[in-house]
């Protein structure tokens, strides 16, 4: 290679380190001197073969000084920005927190960073502000809450102990101001669908019953016997059938006492008196 090729060479490198976009690395000594080498250099490419050896010297310089630059990470700032750029913000409550991403994302988009630090404190400042966001609860979340609020609000709350019907308005109070709420977040629909399903588990109070163990219907007592057409008392069962007489000429099963005590009431005193007579005179035609 010639000596003009050699300084044509020099000139084109050094014009190549001061085409560097200083701005895409760290701040700081290595890129003060890398700029004012390149300065330096360009003044000597002027004249090139005049100043051939400093010119060569200048170059082997930038060569170590380019060495030194610490490239910052735009990259990464850059994919941050996109990703928190394809959040949806109507999918997240209007809050404090979403104002604060908001401006977090403003100042990602718009920084000029001299350091990888001041990148990477922009970084975390824009992820933390997303983890913050709150989300709105979904349309499938809003659907559930109206349809079990609908049925629930058929309940017959007299059916059901105080306790329980203080709570059963409670909950129908709050599923219906979540409803009403264009700002609801996820996790508080969530804590109003479990209120709904609660509801669920009660028990309506189980009906009294007498003393007796019998039901009164429209607060009327059973009777203990129930009375027939025109006020007549139902007999006992066994009273409506007429007693069999005894044949005189059969013995009486004295070890029966209901059955003696049935002859005795039928036969009567005068019965008993001819029946012992006719008694008398058979033994005496023996």
């Amino acid at each position: 290679m010639s000596e003009a090729d050699l300084i044509d060479q020099d000139v084109t490198a050094i014009k190549a380190y001061a085409a560097v976009d200083l701005s895409k690395y760290e701040a700081g000594a290595a890129a003060e001197t890398y700029k004012s080498l390149v300065q330096d250099s360009l003044a000597l490419a002027k004249d090139p073969v005049q100043n051939k050896d400093a010119l060569a010297a200048a170059k082997k310089q930038l060569d170590e000084v380019y060495g030194n630059l610490v490239a910052l990470h735009l990259d990464r700032l850059q994919e941050a920005v996109v990703y928190a750029e394809k959040l949806n913000m109507d999918n997240y409550v209007d809050n404090a927190e979403r104002k604060a991403f908001i401006g977090a994302l403003h100042e990602a988009k718009t920084l000029q960073p001299k350091t990888n630090q001041q990148i990477m404190e922009t970084i975390d400042r824009l992820s933390n502000a997303m983890k913050a966001l709150t989300r709105r609860a979904s349309k499938e979340q809003i659907a559930t809450i109206k349809k079990q609020f609908d049925v629930l609000s058929k309940l017959d709350k007299s059916q059901y102990s105080k306790a329980d019907q203080k709570k059963i308005a409670d909950v129908l109070a709050a599923a219906k101001t979540a409803m009403e709420n264009k700002n609801l977040s996820e996790a508080d629909a969530e804590k109003v669908i479990e209120q709904l399903n609660s509801l669920l588990t009660l028990k309506p109070i189980a009906p009294q019953k007498p003393d007796d163990g019998t039901e009164k219907p429209d607060g009327q007592t059973k009777p203990d016997q129930p009375a027939v057409p025109g006020g007549t008392p139902q007999k006992p069962v066994g009273q409506d059938k007429k007693p069999v007489i005894a044949n005189p000429s059969t013995p009486v099963d004295t070890s029966d006492s209901t059955n003696n005590a049935g002859w005795l009431a039928i036969i009567g005193l005068g019965g008993a008196a001819a029946w012992f007579t006719n008694k008398k005179r058979t033994k005496l035609k023996k």
